[in-house]
């Protein structure tokens, strides 16, 4: 028998019909015996009258909407049907037997349509319908008394036996309908799992299937989150709004410790306000919701519990059934497999988005970014920049220390970048030791200053080596903004990129814009515009070259001019600071850039820098007063320098001047393999080697020019 069809049989609408048919069946029947031979004592025209009510009766009771009406009602049917017996008896004629039949067939339904011991207290009705008229006659009384105690025992056991396997039945279809409910509720959880387009979306069906089937109050899903050591609503069912809406808001589990007890533990939880027994931290949750009991089911899943399904009621202190109970797990389960799959997701998402060294936005991500910030700032008119950046000498770091100290490097620059960059700035790994920064709703002067602060902040930052060695972090800017220097991203990108290399040009640990020139202009024609392609050349080798040597020059002018120098020897020693390094263009680069302490050998082919930049300006004519100074700036006063080991007053003047000039730079400025000295302390090591290594009247008449320029 199917569930429909039970369900069916089990109805007020079938018990109406089927005491329809009965009274129908009466009043034929009674029609029928019309034209049978008549009982002793029968009257036609009484079982004419009856049997028309009774089949007049059964028309009328089959069209009422029993259905509609309460179950109670349907036990107006029984006095009725009784009576139509009693009336037949009474205006038909007393046959004892002739409707015995119908009265256990009026009982079976009773049993059909009602709880048990209804037949047994339909008995009154039962005597009044079939004793009183067979009784009227005194000469009947013992045929009715032995008729009354077989029919109503029959009746009896008849109503009381299919009203208990009717209860049984119904049971058994109230067990089934929970079980199809569960089924159902179960499949739909499953489905929404599979196919829902968010986590969110999945786990409002699960709450929703939950508080419907087991008629509560709400449910409410939490996600674990690990790392903030807390709970977070992700959906929620209510069967009456309360609002209520904490989605999204970390609960912390050290506020919550039921909650932290059934994650670690993995069972339900069931807490009930009246309970004796309760936490009273559970009690006082429940005072405070306003609710009657609490189900907690952690959502397990293969990788442990993935947070937890709450089911509340605030109108009575459940007890959940067995079934229930399983039902809820499952819930749980389910949700808990959906959490896991969505952490899944994300971290599959994020993998695929983020660099796996530094957890910075990668190639791939950053250009989606950068375009989407572009539509945007074409869509509503707005600007934004870009800031590339470049690791000045990186490669020879990571030759010579190893790349677990480039990875530890590349590590650093990405946490010191994401601290000191706004809120809104996207910072990404460009490849290699190259990150891009997009700097929404910012001019480029405004970036070309966070560029420069971010610059500062690195070589503030130097990394220790093992041995104790500072090593200084310096990098390159470029900037490029929009609209100004392109249009799409490409050309954004090859924009900055421009503007990055121009910064190593100039000797690293540089910001440079689209806007800005090249700041060294020679103009000097002839042998000096050789010159300057010379620096260049050098300035391809080592970045560090020319800003080294602006800075020589710079500070050689100064000196100069404070000696009281000629303008005409001050254009020979301008020229000569640019190219005092030329010679290092013929050193290998593996010691040029080494980011450590040269060994012996090392030093001893960076010395012979200086006579081989004598060697390279010896071809370019008229160039004698430069040649001099170039080959003589690492003399020493006391004679033990290189490369001609001459003292005195023997170095000449331009050559003294650039030894001063050149030192203070050096001591004052990052290298790959020390840190910079502050001014005073390298005005002190000049003082120091005032008289042995420099010329003492140069370094007295430098050291107040530094001064003033230091203010």
């Amino acid at each position: 028998m199917g569930q429909e069809q039970a369900a069916f049989l089990m109805s007020r609408q079938l018990v109406g019909r089927m005491a329809a048919v009965l009274f129908f069946v009466s009043g034929v029947m009674s029609l029928a015996s019309l034209v049978l031979p008549n009982a002793p004592g029968e009257n036609l025209t009484g079982v004419l009258l009856v049997g028309l009510a009774g089949a007049l009766v059964g028309l009328i009771s089959w069209y009422m909407p029993w259905n509609a009406w309460p179950q109670w009602a349907s036990l107006l049917l029984v006095p009725m049907g009784f009576a139509l017996i009693a009336l037949r008896n009474t205006l038909g004629g007393d046959d004892p037997y002739l409707y015995s039949v119908f009265f256990v067939v009026v009982f079976t339904w009773i049993g059909v349509g009602h709880p048990q011991w209804t037949g047994l207290k339909m008995l009154p009705l039962f005597a009044a319908a079939y004793i009183l008229p067979l009784v009227s006659g005194t000469d009947r009384a013992a045929l009715a008394a032995s008729s009354a105690v077989y029919v109503g025992l029959a009746c009896v056991l008849v109503a009381e036996t299919v009203a208990w396997l009717s209860t049984k039945l119904r049971r058994t279809l109230k067990v089934q309908e929970a079980q199809a409910r569960t089924l159902a509720s179960l499949l739909e959880s499953s489905k929404a799992v599979v196919s829902a387009r968010s986590l969110e979306e999945a786990l409002e069906v699960v709450t929703r299937s939950a508080g419907e089937v087991l008629g509560v109050s709400a449910c409410v899903v939490y996600e674990r989150e690990q790392d903030l050591d807390a709970i977070v609503a992700r959906a929620q069912w209510e069967k009456t709004p309360t609002g209520w809406n904490h989605l999204g808001e970390p609960l912390p589990l050290v506020e919550d410790p039921m909650s932290r007890a059934t994650l670690e533990s993995g069972r339900p939880l069931l807490e009930r306000v009246s309970d004796p027994g309760i936490h009273p931290a559970g009690r006082a949750k429940l005072e405070r919701l306003g609710e009657r009991s609490c189900l907690t089911i952690p959502m397990l899943s293969v990788d442990g519990p993935m947070g937890l399904l709450t089911i509340w009621d605030r109108e009575r202190e459940r007890d959940y059934s067995e079934d229930e109970m399983a039902l809820a797990t499952a819930l749980g389960e389910l949700a808990g497999e959906a959490v896991r799959s969505a952490k899944l997701v994300r971290r599959l998402r994020h993998l695929g988005e983020t660099d796996s060294l530094t957890g910075l936005a990668n190639h791939r991500m950053i250009h989606e970014i950068l375009a989407r910030e572009q539509a945007r700032a074409e869509r509503y008119g707005t600007h934004f920049s870009l800031a590339m950046l470049d690791i000045d000498g990186f490669k020879l770091l990571n030759d010579t220390y190893g790349h677990p100290t480039g990875d530890i490097v590349l590590r650093r620059v990405a946490r010191l970048l994401k601290e000191k960059m706004r809120a809104s700035d996207i910072v990404g790994r460009y490849g290699g030791d190259e990150f891009l920064l997009i700097l929404p709703e910012t001019a480029p002067a405004e970036a070309g200053a966070a560029a420069d602060k971010l610059r500062s902040a690195l070589s503030e930052a130097p990394y220790v080596t093992p041995t104790g060695n500072q090593i200084p972090i310096h990098a390159s800017f470029g900037i490029a903004a929009y609209p100004q220097d392109g249009r799409n991203a490409n050309e954004l990108v090859a924009a900055a990129d421009a503007n990055l290399y121009a910064s190593k040009r100039r000797g690293g640990d540089a910001v440079t814009g689209a806007e800005e020139k090249q700041p060294l202009q020679d103009d000097e024609a002839g042998s000096f515009s050789l010159c300057e392609s010379l620096v260049t050349a050098v300035d391809n080798k080592d970045c560090y070259t020319r800003r080294h040597s602006e800075e020589v020059t710079e500070h050689a002018l100064v000196l100069a001019d404070a000696l009281g120098l000629s303008e005409a020897s001050q254009r020979v020693l301008r020229v000569a600071a640019l190219l005092h390094d030329v010679g290092k263009i013929g050193i290998p680069d593996r010691i040029l850039r080494k980011p450590g302490r040269l060994t012996a050998v090392e030093y001893d082919i960076v010395k012979g820098h200086a006579a081989l930049g004598e060697t390279i300006i010896a071809a370019i004519p008229d160039l004698d007063e430069i040649r001099a100074a170039v080959v003589s700036h690492h003399e020493r006063f006391d004679g033990s320098g290189y490369p001609h080991g001459v003292a005195n007053g023997e170095i000449p003047l331009l050559g003294r001047i650039l030894a001063v000039a050149d030192a203070y730079s050096a001591m004052t400025t990052d290298r790959p393999y020390h840190k910079a000295l502050t001014s005073q302390e390298a005005i002190t090591e000049l003082r120091a080697c005032s008289g042995t290594q420099f010329d003492p009247e140069i370094v007295k008449a430098f050291i107040p020019c530094i001064e003033v320029l230091d203010r």
